[in-house]
């Protein structure tokens, strides 16, 4: 999310996982309108509503 682009190679090095785990994520993350459609090899563009929802996460977390 910081860096605006979603890619499977991005997730599988920050989070140490395989091509398929990672594209699953991406998938998903598509579904919740959080990142944009694939657009051929290039990396998938981040959404606001992925900022929104971080930001929902975060604010949840300070209120426990």
């Amino acid at each position: 999310v910081e860096m605006k682009r979603a890619s499977t190679s991005v997730l599988q090095r920050r989070l140490r996982i395989g091509y398929g785990r990672a594209a699953a994520i991406l998938d998903q993350m598509e579904r919740a309108q959080m990142i944009g459609p694939v657009d051929g090899a290039r990396p998938r563009p981040v959404l606001g509503r992925a900022f929104e929802t971080i930001a929902h996460w975060e604010s949840a977390e300070t209120v426990e």
